[in-house]
């Protein structure tokens, strides 16, 4: 099987985007997508759907394997939400604007996690 390094990450992507990106162009099957992120071929199958976005617990390994920051899979796992409270609003008849103050609300709370993650990561450097 031919596996290749090429970043699977564009502007805007989301996890789905990225992960399904990094399984082509690297040869992967969900499974063992799975096995390198150390949970269930189920969740694999559920993000690259775009049906769910990996939690808090799942970022880490996420970035380590895609080979990106934690702000690059946090700025794609809210892109993920959405774009699935989009698709949501259209199935009820809603509309995108709808959701606006959700996503704003979303985009503000992704960016105290990411401050917080920056500040993890400087401890950690820091402790090193």
């Amino acid at each position: 099987m031919n596996r290749t390094t090429e970043s699977p990450i564009t502007e805007g992507s989301t996890i789905a985007v990225m992960l399904h990106n990094f399984m082509v162009r690297g040869g992967y099957t969900e499974t063992e997508t799975a096995s390198l992120l150390g949970c269930d071929q189920a969740q694999v199958g559920r993000w690259r759907r775009g049906a769910t976005t990996p939690r808090a617990v799942n970022l880490k390994a996420l970035s380590d394997l895609l080979g990106v920051s934690a702000d690059v899979i946090e700025a794609a796992r809210v892109e993920s939400e959405r774009v699935r409270a989009d698709v949501a609003a259209r199935k009820v008849g809603g509309s995108p604007e709808v959701n606006l103050a959700k996503i704003q609300a979303e985009l503000k709370a992704a960016a105290a996690r990411i401050k917080r993650l920056e500040m993890q990561l400087a401890e950690c450097l820091k402790n090193k």
